[in-house]
């Protein structure tokens, strides 16, 4: 595996773990104002799915890429519609 797509799939996961940090600490404390507390998991979440992403279309040698990459955008979002669904739907 080229250390370019390793570095890019350790950088998914520290963005997931700082999202579900935030999010945690988001829940526990007032930090920030409402929306910002909401919003940062989710962008962080995001950002992870998208390193995921492009992780699974750059691997060599697949031809089946959609269902990978479709995989791990879901993977990765899911946690941010939980999010979501928790902080800004009442």
């Amino acid at each position: 595996m080229r250390l370019w797509r390793k570095n890019l799939l350790m950088v998914g996961f520290v963005f997931v773990a700082a999202a579900v940090i935030t999010a945690v600490v988001f829940s526990q404390f007032d930090i920030l104002n409402y929306t910002a507390e909401g919003v940062i998991p989710i962008v962080l979440e995001v950002i992870a799915a998208i390193c995921f992403a492009v992780f699974a279309i750059t691997r060599p040698y697949t031809e089946n890429w959609f269902p990978r990459t479709l995989a791990a955008i879901v993977a990765a979002g899911i946690p941010a519609f939980v999010w979501y669904a928790i902080w800004f739907v009442d």
